[in-house]
């Protein structure tokens, strides 16, 4: 994807961005779980905050999360964070789905979703619940440790 690569590269053309953004916001239904949350998270590294791609793909988040592995749901709480996008339908969606899948959440899954649940404002009881039940804090840096209490607090 020319987004990612553009962000890798840490080349910023606006206009390329645009309308790389707008095409994608208007094929966002054909893209799958990976592609969907790497142009999210491009779109959010050159700060493109008022996108109109990040309220279609929470429009397509229903359908699309059938298919998202547990790093492209933290991938995508980051991608939200990092440019301060808002959207209850987004946490509707995302906390179900952790909670379905929890055993299959590593350790830095957890500790990815929490910082995506932090950096929104996002305390929600059943997830911390689930961080809770299923994140076994021995296996945890005292990094690690220090930040998943840092985003709790």
């Amino acid at each position: 994807m020319l987004a990612v690569a553009l962000a890798r590269a840490r080349h910023a053309d606006q206009e390329l961005l645009d309308g790389i953004a707008a095409q994608a916001q208007r094929r966002v239904a054909q893209f799958n779980s990976e592609s969907l949350v790497l142009m999210l998270r491009a779109v959010a590294f050159f700060g493109l905050r008022h996108d109109p791609l990040f309220t279609r793909a929470a429009v397509q988040l229903p359908r699309a999360i059938l298919t998202f592995r547990p790093v492209d749901v933290t991938t995508l709480l980051n991608a939200y964070a990092a440019v301060q996008v808002h959207s209850p339908a987004l946490f509707d969606v995302v906390t179900p789905f952790i909670l379905e899948k929890a055993p299959f959440f590593t350790p830095a899954d957890w500790l990815g979703a929490l910082r995506g649940y932090s950096a929104l404002g996002f305390k929600d009881q059943a997830f911390l619940s689930a961080l809770g039940a299923h994140l076994d804090a021995r296996r945890l840096t005292a990094r690690q440790l220090s930040a998943a209490l840092v985003d709790c607090s």
